[in-house]
């Protein structure tokens, strides 16, 4: 009688779960500014710093025109410059990457001459099948201040001047803005025209992808 076989364990390989695509909803406010403006958008949770900072100045309504940071707890991201050695190249991190739960926080400093905090909260995690839309602005309250108007307290003298007719600087400041500047205005479809026609820009590769 041959002795009996030991029954063979079988080892079952642990599938691994693909991590699930998500869009990010986020409240971005502008601190210390004289008039509350603050935006709330959804934009994809994979996309690297570098087109977070592409889709806020599209959002808020920046210019592009000056350095910018994201600041958390530990690090600081932006684009490689050698006068700031410290800071991580934005172009390798994503935005998964340094806000993970509902709640988290990070800052995003523009124009750093004149510091312009803005505040980003994540509220809300939104799984999805469908990443092809990049980013889309859900609302908002009120314009950008202007580019280089003196940050905070510049943009506060300057609200001063344009509407008292009788400031000194009055139509100094209104020749200079070139526009009809209402600081209470702001047209979402307008800001995701610019996000649509940003995603046009990535698929020609003019803008990095994710």
């Amino acid at each position: 009688m041959s002795p009996a076989k030991k029954p063979t364990s079988k080892v079952t390989p642990i599938k691994r779960k693909a991590e699930q695509s998500s869009y990010y909803q986020v409240k971005v406010m502008l601190e210390s500014c004289p008039l509350p403006v603050w935006r709330r958008l959804v934009m994809r949770s994979d996309a690297p710093l570098s087109l977070v900072h592409e889709i806020l100045q599209v959002v808020v309504g920046w210019g592009n025109n000056h350095t910018h940071l994201f600041i958390t707890s530990k690090t600081q991201y932006g684009a490689p410059n050698p006068d700031m050695p410290k800071v991580q190249d934005h172009h390798h991190i994503r935005l998964s990457e340094v806000m993970k739960k509902i709640g988290d926080a990070m800052v995003y400093d523009y124009d750093l001459s004149e510091t312009w905090h803005h505040n980003i909260v994540l509220e809300e995690i939104i799984p999805t099948n469908d990443t092809s839309m990049l980013a889309r602005c859900l609302m908002g309250k009120r314009a950008c201040p202007p580019e280089d108007v003196g940050g905070p307290i510049g943009y506060a003298r300057f609200l001063e001047a344009i509407e008292d007719p009788l400031h000194e600087d009055h139509q100094d400041d209104l020749d200079w803005i070139e526009c009809d500047f209402d600081p209470d205005a702001f047209d979402a479809r307008l800001a995701n025209m610019r996000l649509e026609l940003m995603e046009d820009q990535i698929r020609e590769g003019e803008i990095v992808s994710v």
